[in-house]
C-alpha cells in the first residue's frame, strides 16, 4: 500500500494472488497428467497451457518487487531507491491483469478457428481502450523528476563529448557530478560561495564553467510529458499539487536583493540543502552576482556560452601555471582593506 493506494493495492493483491494460485493448480494438474501418462507409456499429448509457469513468475516476480520497494520491513538491506522500481512494477502489473484475458482466448482456442481468434483480440483490445477513455482511467503521459533545466543537461553532454579530459570544472548543485565523471570535475556552488570572499581560492583547470539558474528550479519536480489526448491523459500531474507539471511548464522559484541577503539553512545531508527551493533562491542570486562582478573584472577571459531567460552558463579561461583567483572581496572588505 505504499505503492498504490488501499483500495488499488488490495486489487492488485487479489490479483497477484489469483494468479499464482491458478498457475500452481494449472501447474499441479498438467504434471500429474504427465506422470499418468508416462506410467502408461503414452506420448505426454498437447497440453491446454504451454507455460503456465510463465503466470507463476511473473506473481513471483511482482511480490518480489514489491519487498524490493520496502526492504526494511523484512528486515533486508535496500539495494535501489524505492521509486526507481515503479515502472518495472507497472509493466508486471498489467502483465498480471493481461493473464485473465490469456486464459479466456487460450479455452477458446480449441473451440474457434484462428481467422476468428485475431480480429477478436483485436476487438478486446479497442474496448479496453475505449472502456478507459470512457471511465477517465486512462494512463497519464511517462514522467520524471525534474532536477535540472533541459538546456544544462545538454550543455553538460557538449562539454562532457568536445572539451578535452579533466581539463575542465563544471561549477552547479549537485546534478551535473554524475554526468562528468570520469571526464572532468565538479564544484559545489555551496562550496564555491563559502570561499567566494578567500582572495586564495583557485580551482586549478583551464575551463571553468558556471550554472547559474536566473529562475532557481524547484528541485525534484515530478515532470510529465505531453502529447495528444487519445494517447495519454494531462490530469495526473495535478494529483501531485504544487510539484507536478506539465511539460513544457517548470516549477520555479523567484529571486530578490531580499532572498540574495539570507543566510543559507544548512540541513542533515550537506548535499540536500542545495536541494530545497528555500536555499536555491539564497544561492543562485550569490552565483549570479558573482559571475557579473567577475565578469567586469576580466571582461576578456570569460563569456556566456548561453543564456535565456531562466538558466545562464558562463565559460571561464585560465592559465593552469597563473590561475584567477576565484575569491573577490566584497565592497565591505574591500572599503576596510582602503
Amino acid at each position: 500500500f505504499k505503492v498504490y493506494k488501499e483500495q488499488r493495492g488490495t486489487f492488485l493483491l487479489a490479483v497477484n494472488i489469483a494468479v499464482a494460485g491458478f498457475a500452481a493448480i494449472i501447474l499441479i494438474i498438467q504434471g500429474s497428467i504427465r506422470r499418468i501418462r508416462k506410467r502408461r507409456n503414452k506420448p505426454p499429448g498437447a497440453l491446454l497451457f504451454a507455460a503456465p509457469e510463465g503466470y507463476l513468475i511473473a506473481a513471483l516476480s511482482v511480490a518480489f518487487l514489491f519487498a524490493a520497494y520496502r526492504p526494511k520491513t523484512f528486515g533486508l538491506p535496500s539495494l535501489v531507491e524505492g521509486p526507481r522500481l515503479f515502472s518495472t512494477i507497472d509493466l508486471y502489473s498489467m502483465f498480471l491483469y493481461a493473464c485473465a484475458l490469456d486464459v479466456v482466448f487460450t479455452l477458446l482456442k480449441p473451440l474457434l478457428k484462428e481467422r476468428f481468434l485475431k480480429p477478436l483480440s483485436v476487438l478486446v483490445c479497442a474496448g479496453i481502450y475505449a472502456c478507459a477513455q470512457m471511465t477517465g482511467i486512462f494512463h497519464g503521459y511517462l514522467n520524471y523528476n525534474l532536477t535540472r533545466y533541459p538546456i544544462a543537461v545538454e550543455l553538460t553532454k557538449e562539454i562532457v563529448s568536445e572539451m578535452p579530459k579533466y581539463k575542465y570544472t563544471i561549477i552547479s548543485t549537485t546534478d551535473e557530478i554524475y554526468q562528468v565523471i570520469e571526464t572532468g570535475y565538479h564544484e559545489e556552488w555551496i562550496d564555491f560561495i563559502e570561499k567566494r570572499n578567500n582572495t586564495t581560492y583557485t580551482i586549478p583547470t583551464p575551463y571553468l564553467l558556471f550554472f547559474i539558474e536566473k529562475h532557481p528550479l524547484y528541485y525534484a519536480q515530478y515532470s510529465f510529458a505531453s502529447g495528444p489526448k487519445w494517447l495519454a491523459a494531462e490530469k495526473y500531474s495535478k494529483i501531485f499539487g504544487g510539484y507536478g507539471t506539465q511539460y513544457p511548464d517548470i516549477i520555479h522559484g523567484e529571486v530578490s536583493k531580499e532572498s540574495a541577503a539570507k543566510s543559507l539553512g544548512y540541513v542533515k545531508l550537506r548535499s540536500d540543502t542545495a536541494a530545497k527551493l528555500e536555499n536555491r533562491i539564497i544561492l543562485e542570486p550569490k552565483a549570479y552576482a558573482w559571475y557579473q562582478k567577475f565578469s567586469k573584472m576580466y571582461p576578456n577571459d570569460g563569456e556566456v556560452i548561453y543564456e535565456d531567460d531562466d538558466f545562464l552558463c558562463y565559460c571561464v579561461r585560465q592559465n593552469e601555471f597563473s590561475l584567477f583567483s576565484l575569491g573577490i572581496m566584497n565592497d565591505i572588505q574591500e572599503r576596510r582593506r582602503q
